[in-house]
């Protein structure tokens, strides 16, 4: 025989050798780890839709974000073997943070190709037990998925009793929000509708003019990622907020006031009144704001005789902000809307500065006494008016 057949065989024999190592042993190293997800309520034992969770390597402290579809499952693969943590939340019931760890065992070995799946069953408590006695006939879920877009039934939720809209907000999918304000639907800004009217706000003007309308008023919050070409070219994503009592003629109206306890006791006072006949709409508004703050720290500084004094530093700062707003539109039809809309803000800023290392002693005869003392202030008056259709 020829030799140079003799090789081509011995080389092709290598081939299927290693091909058949491949597929009886390579396979069932690479294989990954399935586990599947199933979430309910622990009073009625249904599912629970849409719940957001997290899953987190305690190795690596890699993490996965997830929302759970709308019969509460979801399945996370690709997991190596090692120990997970997972935590969920969802409004009006407790969080919840368990731990699970992935490992490879005999079976997975027996069957290589499939990996192995994992189930972890995990039941939400509700916050407010005294719910379950409460029957309601053709409920609505809290949460629901439509098109593209999550839409939240708030007087499905325990929080329409006691919160705000901004409230409401916070426990949204995808939506961000700051104690400063800012306020984002997958990282973008967001604009927001009220019954289809633009609100021409933003920041901490918009965060109180939200804490001011109770969540008990809303009927349901749509939250849309991904507008579509109804709404204009620059708007990256909507909230839009249907109200139960404001798309009703007649005056309405309501006044809220807010603490919150820091260095001193911040207050905020928000009120409106609304007036709706037929396609007419007014609404007048005035915000109060008031906030003082202390920062205190040290002050370093070189001192005559070349060492460094550590001068305690002590600033107090405090802002007074009122503002006046009014909107005013008229429907043509329910998708064709003008809207008038003009804002007056007054703000005044107060601060102190002061610093003092001390007084003088018998062993700082060397040393020099260090004073510092400031004031000041600032008012600014502005003025916006915006008209849309």
């Amino acid at each position: 025989m020829h030799p140079t057949i003799n090789r081509n065989k011995k080389y092709w024999r290598i081939v299927c050798g290693l091909l058949l190592l491949y597929i009886f042993i390579g396979r069932g190293v690479f294989a990954q780890n399935t586990l599947n997800i199933k979430v309910a309520d622990k009073t009625s034992g249904g599912a629970l839709p849409y719940v957001n969770g997290l899953i987190l390597q305690d190795s690596t402290q890699l993490s996965q974000k997830f929302i759970t579809d709308k019969a509460g499952n979801y399945q996370v693969q690709n997991l190596q073997p090692g120990n997970y943590r997972v935590s969920l939340s969802y409004t009006g019931y407790l969080k919840m943070d368990t731990a699970i760890q992935i490992s490879n065992s005999k079976e997975q070995e027996q069957v290589p190709k499939q990996g192995r799946a994992q189930q972890l069953f995990i039941y939400l408590t509700p916050k407010f037990s005294q719910l379950s006695a409460v029957k309601i006939k053709a409920q609505k879920p809290y949460l629901e998925m439509d098109k593209g877009k999550f839409i939240l039934n708030v007087q499905q939720s325990a929080l329409a009793k006691s919160s705000s809209a901004w409230d409401a907000l916070k426990y949204a999918p995808t939506v961000i929000t700051s104690s400063a304000g800012s306020l984002t639907v997958l990282n973008k800004p967001t604009v927001v509708y009220i019954d289809g009217r633009r609100v021409h706000q933003s920041g901490e003007a918009l965060m109180q003019y939200l804490q001011g309308i109770p969540a008990s008023n809303i009927d349901k919050i749509e939250v849309i990622g991904h507008p579509d070409a109804s709404y204009a070219a620059d708007i990256s994503t909507v909230i839009k907020i249907s109200t139960i009592k404001y798309k009703d003629d007649g005056i309405k109206g309501n006044i809220t006031f807010r603490g919150i306890k820091a260095s001193f006791l911040h207050k905020y006072i928000n009120g409106t009144v609304n007036y709706k006949k037929g396609a007419l709409y007014l609404q007048s508004g005035y915000g109060f704001g008031y906030a003082k703050n202390k920062i205190i720290n040290n002050y370093e500084k070189l001192g005559q005789t070349g060492s460094v004094w550590m001068i305690p530093q002590q600033s107090i700062s405090s802002t007074n902000t009122n503002r006046f707003y009014t909107t005013l539109g008229y429907d043509f039809n329910k998708n064709n809307k003008l809207t008038f809309y003009t804002d007056i803000t007054s703000s005044t800023n107060h601060f102190n500065l002061k610093a003092n290392n001390g007084n003088f002693t018998d062993d700082r005869s060397n040393d020099s006494i260090y004073r510092f003392n400031a004031k000041g202030s600032n008012k600014s008056i502005s003025i916006q008016s915006q008209m849309t259709y």
